[in-house]
């Protein structure tokens, strides 16, 4: 809705006045086609660029489809998408690819590169689920992608970015057994050389304390062995450092490092003869890897030889501990002369703990991790 208003036509006043006047809202949305631009470029020659169609789907997301094409053979493709559902998430997608041909075909000059981009924002709100959560933000880009796209060579700050980095961030949490996971997956380019550095995934698995040996319904007194309370902690890693164009090309056994830890402490709480508290406790650590170093030394060259033994292999150590505490309490009365009826008496209590722990050598020969 707006005021007062007369019409204007090439800054020239006309005698046309309204006293008011509304434009009408619609919920409808519009698809059409998108017109191309036109120019030349002198690798790859006359271009047709930015054109395509667009898609409203709904008020929840809608779709870009944008292409271009050159007279000497290159071409591409994009896709950008927004999507948005109220009090539960919002994000945004972009996927480019481009096959960009420089020189004359058949010339000893002639080059043909392939490369794409791919952006990806998402949020989740906070009130759509709060025993679970993504969030995403990747910005990935082959290091010809900004070289050969025309938006990029006028964009100052594209060009001299010298690194990119995504990270994709998920939890959920399972109340009923009191296990939680969360996961992350981070990657880490640098432009210059083209270099890369990966994380997928790193997950994260626990397991709240819980009593393994305890009845659900409880008749009687408590046995012994229902105070043993058990937990879990445990970690996946895989991850490798290459170069971009050798990614595709990766063994996840030789080339990346990954590995698995588990950790269970189990601990109790006794109480012996009514007055002494035992506390003993046990943690055992469990180690998973894909590959394992044996180093030896070389009588005949005098060298040490190092071999890298590809396959499954598995690494332990424990370690326990106990405790032994009680309370002594006592009075002291102080002396009447000294102190008179101000102080009648002072409590004191005095808590002796004994404690032992234990964990073996593990470099010990029997073990098998050292010859």
């Amino acid at each position: 809705v707006f005021g007062p208003a007369y019409l204007v036509v090439c800054d020239v006043p006309m005698p046309l006045a309204i006293p008011y006047g509304f434009f009408p809202f619609t919920k409808s949305y519009s698809s059409g086609f998108i017109m191309p631009t036109y120019g030349d470029e002198t690798a790859r020659g006359f271009y047709l660029r930015d054109g395509g169609y667009y898609f409203a789907m709904n008020d929840k997301w809608d779709l870009k489809l944008l292409g271009e094409i050159y007279t000497k053979g290159s071409w591409g493709l994009s896709a950008a998408s927004n999507y948005r559902k109220r009090y539960k998430y919002s994000g945004s997608f972009f996927f480019s690819y481009q096959d960009t041909k420089n020189g004359d075909k058949g010339m000893p000059d002639f080059t043909e590169q392939e490369s794409f981009k791919l952006q990806w924002s998402h949020r989740q709100d906070s009130k759509a689920n709060p025993y679970s959560s993504l969030s995403a933000s990747v910005n990935f880009a082959t290091s010809s992608y900004e070289r050969n796209n025309l938006n990029s060579l006028y964009n100052p700050q594209t060009m001299t970015q010298s690194t990119r980095t995504s990270s994709v961030s998920w939890s959920t949490n399972f109340s009923s057994i009191g296990m939680s996971l969360s996961s992350t997956a981070n990657l880490s380019q640098n432009m210059r050389n083209s270099s890369i550095a990966m994380t997928l995934p790193d997950l994260n698995i626990s397991i709240s304390r819980f009593y393994p040996f305890r009845r659900k319904k409880m008749v009687g007194d408590e046995k012994w062995y229902e105070k043993i309370a058990m937990s879990y902690t445990g970690h996946i890693s895989n991850s490798i450092n290459t170069k971009e164009d050798k990614l595709m090309h990766s063994s996840l056994i030789k080339d990346w490092r990954n590995g698995w830890q588990h950790q269970i402490p189990v601990s109790a709480t006794f109480t012996l003869f009514k007055y002494l508290n035992v506390n003993p406790s046990f943690k055992f650590i469990d180690r998973m890897y894909t590959n394992k170093v044996e180093r030896s030394w070389d009588e005949a060259s005098q060298t040490e030889k190092c071999d890298t033994i590809y396959g499954f292999h598995n690494v332990y150590n424990w370690n326990m501990s106990i405790g032994l505490s009680t309370k002594l309490y006592g009075f002291w009365i102080p002396n009447r002369k000294l102190f008179g009826n101000r102080i009648d008496r002072i409590r004191h209590v005095i808590t002796p703990t004994v404690s032992f722990s234990y964990a073996p050598d593990f470099g010990a020969s029997h073990y098998g991790y050292w010859d």
